[in-house]
């Protein structure tokens, strides 16, 4: 994250793989220019900015803008200025981009963890966070809003437990699953409300649909209503097609 065209010139030297603007450098023209130049891929920084703001950054980046990040350093920051709800909404305005979270929490609140996961499930896929050896050690400027290994730890924990068991690819998520189809074998059956004899056609007294632990019967009474029956079906059990001529 460079801030001026100094830290530009030392990072220059190494290899990184992307450059985070910062949301205080959106009217630095001459550090935007040199970012842009290098080629590198950029994350930028929208604390603050507007719509419109952030839609000429876009243009003036293009392709190597990779993502932008909602947040911002107010230390510490309370949960309810940075509106969560701006990810899943920037997520439809710039469905090419990534959206991203930059999470300045302060390091004892109880949602410390929580409002990281708040924002994956919101849609953001990067995270920002400032990591320290001593939580509350006030000789570091932004001690405010660092975290211990320990709840880094547990948020990693935490995202990655949303990304294995509950959010899925859409072709998945619009699948039935294994336990979905076993509890689809509950789905009401079609039963005789009376014995049937063979060769009598079904009429729509002698039928009703029920839950049975059974499996193969019909789901729907049109399927049987009007059929002759090819064996004798007692009251209560399922009808199944092969029953009916």
């Amino acid at each position: 994250m460079p801030l001026n065209i100094s830290s530009f010139e030392v990072l220059k030297s190494v290899n990184v793989k992307y450059y985070d603007i910062h949301s205080v450098s959106f009217q630095d023209e001459q550090l935007k220019k040199e970012i842009k130049n290098s080629r590198v891929p950029i994350l930028l920084g929208i604390g603050g900015r507007t719509i419109q703001e952030i839609e000429s950054a876009i243009a003036f980046f293009g392709k190597q803008l990779k993502a932008i990040l909602v947040g911002f350093q107010g230390f510490p920051t309370n949960l309810e200025d940075v509106m969560l709800s701006k990810i899943s909404a920037l997520r439809e305005l710039f469905p090419n981009l990534d959206v991203g979270y930059a999470d300045h929490t302060k390091y004892d609140d109880k949602e410390v963890v929580e409002t990281n996961i708040y924002a994956r499930l919101l849609g953001a896929v990067i995270f920002e966070k400032h990591i320290t050896l001593s939580e509350g050690d006030s000789n570091r400027v932004d001690y405010i809003s660092a975290n211990n290994s320990g709840k880094i730890r547990k948020i990693k924990e935490r995202l990655d437990f949303i990304d294995d068991k509950i959010l899925f690819p859409k072709e998945k998520s619009l699948s039935v699953s294994g336990p979905e189809l076993s509890y689809r074998q509950r789905e009401l059956q079609v039963v005789a409300s009376e014995d049937i004899l063979t060769g009598t056609i079904i009429t729509r007294e002698q039928v009703c649909l029920r839950m049975i632990d059974k499996t193969g019967g019909a789901n729907n009474t049109s399927e049987v209503i009007g059929k002759r029956v090819n064996q004798d079906i007692e009251k209560h059990d399922i009808i199944r097609i092969e029953d009916l001529l």
